[in-house]
């Protein structure tokens, strides 16, 4: 996921630097990339929060209310 991310900011970083000309390719880019980067984080999430709702027992049923 860092490498993910490292690609995102690297993206970000050529697309403000061509940010006069918006017809560039880059842009598009940038924004897919973005999108799919915030997808995985999602993704993650949801799977680490059913993770958790997994191994709830009754002692920490009240933690995970």
């Amino acid at each position: 996921m860092s490498t993910k991310r490292t690609e995102v900011r690297r993206l970000a970083r050529r697309a403000y630097r061509r940010r006069t000309s918006l017809e560039d390719p880059i842009h598009h880019e940038h924004k897919v990339t973005r999108v799919m980067y915030a997808s995985m984080i999602e993704a993650a999430k949801k799977s680490h929060w059913e993770e958790f709702l997994e191994s709830v027992d009754e002692r920490t049923e009240w933690t995970a209310h």
